[in-house]
């Protein structure tokens, strides 16, 4: 498909009557789930279209909740293997244990609870696309054997000594920068050269300029559509104050944000507009939820009692206020990272660190 043909102006989406506002000098394009007017974006769009063409190790940058997966599906689709299988795991979910047999597979017996044969994700891609998201997490004896992988283009499942053929296209990810990982001591300087053979930066949601209220308005119509259908929410609607509000906020977790902040809007407001009062108070709730509520005195004495002043570790603050962002989003560690503004890698590094402690 080419880009011509997967673009589409604003006019051809279903429902574009959501869509009031102006998108000038250049063309609104719905490209594989992505939607955009911004020249960045559309030159990402065309770099996918010519990229998707080889079979070649792609990385795909950008801070979380910019779209990286949503970019990665995109080169598979764009591509001539988009019949074949799209494979996606991310990195910093697993041990490294089961991370290697995630990705090896193994044989029965080739380890205390190894049943029975699996195939891993390097044989279940096939010959369509691996996509590997936070690869920064991986440990560096598992990225010394996915270099082996990627260099020979074979692999031997845990516990055998049979080679099998890697034949996928491998598309990584990271909302760390590789190469300051390389510097850190974290990643090898030699897979960095092997995965950046072709690399797609994503820009932040406030450097994608009339992007954010354009995707606003595509957000409230498909989740109108999808997932509030039948609950009376079909004639609702941003108002002009609210896409004002969207345009001048700077929005720390992306794309990602932007769609929670609208949908928890959409759910809890009465009403047809939409108001940016609304979308103000569901980012305010998140702040307040993060923050360490005082504890009330109920003594009923008018003398304020002294507390003495005690000094924590650092690590033992910023452990506190993780896990206290995790509990609030429910364990959704990506949501979490993005309240708290830094990457999941970086959440699920520390807590690797403190079970291991």
């Amino acid at each position: 498909m080419s880009l011509q043909l997967a673009a589409q102006c604003v006019d051809d989406i279903p429902n574009a009557n959501l869509f009031e506002m102006p998108v000038t000098e250049n063309q609104c394009v719905l490209f594989h789930d992505m939607v955009s007017g911004d020249e960045k974006m559309l030159k990402i769009f065309d770099d996918i279209e010519r990229i998707a063409t080889a079979n070649v190790p792609i990385f795909v940058t950008g801070e979380t909740g910019t779209g990286k997966e949503l970019a990665a599906r995109a080169c598979h689709e764009q591509g001539f293997d988009s019949n074949k299988p799209y494979i996606a795991a991310n990195c910093a979910n697993f041990s490294e244990q089961l991370m290697e047999s995630q990705l090896f597979g193994h044989k029965k017996g080739a380890f205390t609870d190894a049943s029975s044969d699996h195939a891993g994700l390097f044989e279940s891609a096939g010959e369509g696309t691996l996509f590997l998201d936070e690869i920064t997490t991986l440990s560096l004896p598992l990225q010394a054997k996915l270099l082996r992988v990627i260099q020979e283009r074979e692999f031997s499942p845990l516990g055998s000594h049979k080679l099998k053929p890697f034949r996928a296209r491998i598309v990584t990810a990271s909302s760390t920068s590789l190469a300051d990982a390389v510097v850190n001591g974290d990643f090898r300087e030699d897979l960095y050269y092997r995965l950046g053979v072709v690399t797609i930066s994503l820009p932040a949601l406030r450097d994608r300029g009339l992007d954010k209220q354009l995707l606003a308005q595509h957000f409230i119509q498909c989740l109108i559509e999808q997932e509030m259908k039948g609950h009376g929410k079909d004639d609702s609607f941003l108002t002009t104050d609210a896409l004002n509000f969207v345009e001048t906020y700077h929005w720390p977790g992306n794309i990602r944000q932007l769609r929670n902040v609208l949908l928890g809007a959409l759910v809890l407001h009465k009403g047809e507009g939409i108001t940016a009062a609304a979308l103000s108070n569901q980012i305010n709730d998140s702040v307040d939820r993060m923050s360490v509520q005082p504890s009330k005195v109920t003594s009923q004495s008018n003398v304020t009692p002294i507390r003495p002043i005690t000094i924590q570790p650092l690590w033992v603050t910023e452990k506190a206020t993780i896990e206290q962002a995790i509990e609030i989003c429910g364990g959704n560690i990506p949501r979490a990272a993005s309240l708290l503004e830094v990457s999941p890698s970086t959440i699920y590094r520390k807590l690797q660190t403190w079970e291991a402690a």
